[in-house]
């Protein structure tokens, strides 16, 4: 079974999933989150999103007020980490997913640590939300108009409007698809 198979199967099999971004949040750290937030909001599971850190005004068109910086009182069945190299970017809750048996850690960053139960790094992606966007369509999800908005989002920010050397052929595919949705 692919790593991406895996994955969703474990999403399938949640009903209470929480979410977390990075501390000092970017635009591929947000847009990954609302994008996985869409998908399983869509998938009917319970969503919360976390972030230990105030969002910039920039990004409220994409965020929705959707990010809780508290914790909630929820006994999460999966906890998914986007977007983020180590432990220590959580934040404030990194406690939180280093006690839960149930993790995903779902990055492209070459430094990452592999600290989830299961981990999906490719750090040959420009983004996270690059990542996701195959992700998505390697298990059928629908990418609606948020779903694009919160992918392209990441994929923008994170090659610097397409000029970073982390630009590749596959970036402009997806980015061209993401915006004929």
């Amino acid at each position: 079974m692919s790593l991406y198979k895996e994955i969703f199967n474990k999403i399938n099999r949640s009903k209470k999933v929480a979410v977390i971004s990075h501390k000092s949040p970017d635009g591929d750290c947000l847009g990954s989150g609302m994008a996985m937030y869409y998908i399983l909001k869509k998938m009917d599971k319970n969503v919360d999103l976390y972030c230990d850190d105030s969002i910039h005004q920039n990004y409220a068109f994409l965020v929705n007020n959707c990010y809780n910086s508290e914790l909630k009182n929820v006994d999460y069945d999966l906890v998914i980490s986007v977007d983020c190299g180590d432990l220590k970017r959580l934040g404030k809750f990194e406690q939180m997913y280093v006690n839960h048996s149930n993790t995903i850690n779902i990055d492209h960053h070459m430094t990452n640590e592999n600290f989830g139960v299961i981990n999906c790094v490719e750090p040959e992606r420009s983004s996270t939300c690059e990542l996701l966007y195959d992700f998505f369509v390697s298990n059928e999800c629908e990418i609606d108009l948020n779903t694009a908005t919160a992918l392209y989002c990441g994929i923008a920010t994170d090659t610097g409007c397409f000029i970073h050397n982390n630009t590749k052929e596959n970036t402009h595919i997806v980015a061209g698809k993401l915006i004929g949705t």
